[in-house]
């Protein structure tokens, strides 16, 4: 299947949800799917761009202009599903339901494209009644349009025990772990363990 994994932000090299979102295209692609990684990120010019494995989609350019292009035009995304047989959409959720963003999985949905997105956390309201007036005032948006926008998907991903989210069913899943991000060590021989216990005795 050929599938578009869609980020609303970039990546960090320290972050964890950055390893486990490669985690997940990995494991997608090992499973014989043929995964696009799509992400926001700055060039080197500091320009905004949208992504897709590397690769520039759209430059938005500098400023506040370009910040809000970038949050609200997902056109570029639709005509990429289109031209290159995109099957499926997966989505990873940022709290940022939008009348754009409604418009833009409709549109999928109209063209046969199915979709999913994926609540890391949930319910996560909660979250942000420690944050700044900027992001209360996002919540607040994505509370309004969030039943809509879901109501365009074919489920949402979560990894809680809710059988249904925002009016929307739900598929539920556990954490994985890529054992090949993880170093193991070599089995002691009988030598080493000798020589172990030998410094050990020393002390």
């Amino acid at each position: 299947m050929r599938i578009l994994f869609i980020v609303y932000h970039g990546f960090s090299e320290h972050s964890g949800i950055s390893k486990k979102i490669h985690y997940q295209v990995k494991g997608l692609r090992e499973n014989g799917h043929d995964v696009r990684l799509c992400y926001y990120g700055f060039a080197e010019n500091g320009h905004r761009c949208r992504y897709i494995d590397g690769k520039v989609l759209n430059d938005y350019g500098k400023g506040k202009l370009a910040a809000l292009r970038q949050r609200l035009d997902y056109d570029d995304i639709c005509d990429y599903c289109m031209h290159e047989g995109i099957e499926f959409v997966y989505a990873r959720c940022f709290q940022n339901a939008n009348p754009w963003l409604i418009h833009f999985f409709r549109r999928l949905r109209k063209i046969g494209i199915h979709a999913v997105t994926e609540i890391p956390t949930y319910p996560y309201d909660q979250e942000f009644a420690h944050f700044g007036c900027m992001m209360r005032t996002e919540l607040k948006i994505d509370q309004v349009f969030r039943r809509m926008l879901y109501q365009q998907m074919d489920a949402l991903v979560t990894f809680s025990d809710a059988e249904r989210i925002f009016g929307q069913r739900t598929i539920r899943i556990s954490n994985g772990v890529d054992f090949d991000s993880i170093p193991l060590h070599e089995p002691l021989t009988t030598l080493d363990w000798c020589c172990r216990s030998t410094s050990l005795a020393c002390f």
